[in-house]
């Protein structure tokens, strides 16, 4: 720990390094570009963060290429109270001290990423490259009354790149490559941007853990170490625009595949033991019509199939080993319809409709053992995992924005929404915001949100797992009072927020099987800072620190971090960027997990305008670190340190 300190004490002290200016800047990216990055995921109207009537968090694409991290898992890791665990093939997104699988929503271009199956977008948008991205704004807090279903903690907001030519290749350790290029053309009014990229890495080897206990409180204990694992990653993500006037086009394409690893049993496996394949296609069809002066009507509609295929080694039972797996492909169907009217400058509304399906279209499980465990000797097609219909949620919303004077502003908005299994949910927003001294700003933002249960929670028929159609949906009210600071060179905000939540939808052990229920009444309550600074000498820093006040446990649910930061330094002097951004997470007892503070840095020198070369390493230390699991009945290890060197080239 002493040498991280001393390493960031290091970057910190050449503040007072001084140079000649007189050096072209290639890097330069000033604090009052990055005060004033416009969002609009909280209310669909372009406004500053301090305008916003949600707390969100924004990353740009320059901020995203100084840190070199390539995925955005590793990129929610920055934002306040936002928790990722390794899964083997998949993630876990914590938020608020709650596991949030599904409880976050995922928008790419406008397309909705979360999958029906489990409600998250882990399972079919694991390891979401960031190579091809604008900006990420995150909502953290309820986003139903704008969203509905799934925007129960947060709202993920990805735009993409546009008009963009770069080409980019990287190479490292594990044998990984990387190359992805985009392509923007233009003919009269029509424009047509291509994306693709390619990411592959081979037999990197960890050490793997097995519990051997689970308490009724959920809480763990570890046993000694199993076999070594090794795990290899490929992957292969594809975009197309295509604009004409007011209409646009997007398709999306990608492709997953997860070889060896971990599973959820703390077995280590071989490349050929263990495989899933995912692929995800996307696209949406839009229409904007201008109706007349700041007057608008957005239609679109989306279409994505995706296909999730885990199949690997369970275990050895009587002596023979056992298989399992499935194949599943489900479609989600998306229309909207959004109208925008300001009338004046201190007067605006915007209200809405959607409508949105999902459907298994196949669903087979296949396994060499029966639903009592007896060994047959070859795969055998069991049937359906998870029988049940097509699920429909409709919703109606309106926000209004009224601005009284240069002091105060309120924001107020309702949405109705109506699920075709778990029934109606009313959940209304409002956030007042004031700017109490011409550099500060306070908001009071409250805020009610909703998730349905997914098909797994509903349908899931295995001989382990059971699903339970009686669910009904979680809801949770959200008070937050929020204080932005802005200075001459800086930017500090800090939140208080409580949660009520009630019917969480859980899963618990009952005997041998694992079941979902409704649970009770839940509270959880914390804080949340930003920082953002800038030092003399092309320094800049962005930081956060979250801590989630003391939680009440569920019988099968033990707490996440309790007490979290990130920390952002970026120094450019002419031709050169150097940056280091680190996590870190307060000793974790119920997991037995140290004070974990991981440093990732990124060394970047600018041949010209064109041509940048650079080298980045993530997980500098090597530090080894655990999570648990859904059950939470062992540990998984993430990956150690990982180094590349790469060429981006803008022509």
């Amino acid at each position: 720990m002493m040498k991280k300190i001393f390493f960031f004490a290091l970057a910190l002290g050449l503040t007072n390094f001084s140079y000649s200016k007189e050096a072209p800047n290639y890097f330069s990216y000033s604090l009052e570009d990055l005060l004033n990055v416009k969002v609009s995921v909280a209310s669909r109207y372009v406004e500053t963060i301090n305008e916003s009537p949600s707390n969100v968090t924004v990353f740009t694409s320059q901020e995203i290429s100084q840190m070199g991290i390539k995925t955005l898992g590793k990129l929610l890791e920055h934002v306040p109270s936002f928790s990722v665990s390794n899964l083997g093939d998949r993630k876990a997104l914590s938020v608020r001290g709650q596991r949030s699988y599904s409880h976050v929503l995922l928008l790419v271009d406008g397309i909705r990423m979360n999958e029906g199956l489990f409600g998250g977008f882990y399972l079919l948008s694991n390891d979401f490259s960031l190579r091809r991205v604008e900006k990420v704004e995150i909502i953290r807090g309820p986003g139903s009354a704008m969203f509905g279903a799934n925007a129960y903690f947060g709202v993920i907001k990805i735009t993409t790149k546009s008009k963009k030519k770069e080409f980019h290749i990287e190479a490292g350790s594990a044998k990984q490559i990387n190359v992805s290029a985009s392509l923007f053309h233009k003919i009269g009014k029509f424009e047509l941007d291509l994306y693709s990229e390619v990411y592959q890495d081979n037999d990197y080897e960890y050490e793997t853990y097995q519990d051997t206990t689970l308490s009724g409180n959920g809480s763990v204990s570890t046993a000694g170490a199993v076999p070594k694992a090794k795990d290899s990653k490929e992957r292969l993500d594809t975009g197309l625009k295509m604009r004409f006037e007011n209409y646009n086009l997007d398709l999306i394409y990608s492709v997953r595949k997860y070889l060896g690893g971990s599973n959820l049993d703390g077995n280590s496996y071989s490349k050929d033991q263990n495989k899933t394949e995912v692929y995800n296609f996307g696209l949406e069809f839009g229409h904007l019509l201008e109706l007349g002066d700041e007057e608008s009507l957005k239609n679109s509609f989306s279409f994505v199939e995706g296909y999730f295929s885990p199949f690997g080694y369970k275990g050895t039972t009587n002596g023979s080993d056992t298989f399992s797996g499935w194949d599943s492909t489900e479609r989600r169907f998306n229309f909207n319809s959004i109208y925008k009217k300001e009338f004046s400058t201190t007067l605006r509304i915007v209200s809405g409709i959607e409508i949105h399906n999902v459907r298994l279209v196949e669903d087979l499980s296949y396994s060499n053992f029966d639903s009592s465990g007896t060994h047959q000797g070859e795969i055998i097609e069991n049937g359906p995992q998870f029988p049940g219909p097509s699920i429909t949620d409709s919703g109606l919303f309106l926000q209004i924005q009224k601005k009284f004077s240069e002091l105060l502003n309120l924001t107020a908005g309702v949405r109705v929404d109506s699920n075709s299994v778990s029934g109606s949910s009313i959940n209304p927003r409002l956030s007042i915001i004031s700017n109490i001294l011409t550099k500060t700003t306070a908001k009071l933002i409250y805020g009610e949100a909703f998730r349905s249960p997914t098909i797994g929670e509903l349908y899931q028929n295995t001989t382990f797992v059971k699903g339970n159609p009686n669910l009904g949906p979680e809801k949770v009210k959200t008070y937050e009072l929020t204080l932005i600071q802005n200075f001459l060179k800086s930017r500090i905000q800090g939140t208080y927020y409580i949660n009520f939540s009630k019917d969480e939808i859980e899963g618990y052990v009952n005997g041998s099987v694992f079941n979902f229920r409704n649970n009770k009444k839940n509270r959880r309550e914390g804080i949340e800072l930003e920082m953002v600074n800038e030092l003399p000498n092309n320094f800049s820093i962005k930081s956060s620190f979250s801590h989630n006040f003391k939680l009440e446990k569920t019988e099968a649910v033990v707490p996440d971090y309790l007490t979290m930061g990130s920390l952002i330094v970026n120094w450019n002097r002419s031709k050169w960027n150097f940056n280091i951004n680190g996590i870190y997470k307060h000793k974790y007892k119920e997991l037995k997990q140290d004070s974990l503070f991981l440093i990732n840095t990124k060394i970047e020198y600018s041949i010209d305008k064109q041509v940048k070369v650079f080298t980045y390493f993530d997980n500098l230390f090597d530090d080894e670190f655990l999570n648990t699991t859904f059950v939470r009945t062992n540990h998984q290890t993430n990956r150690g340190r990982m180094l590349s060197v790469g060429l981006e080239f803008n022509y």
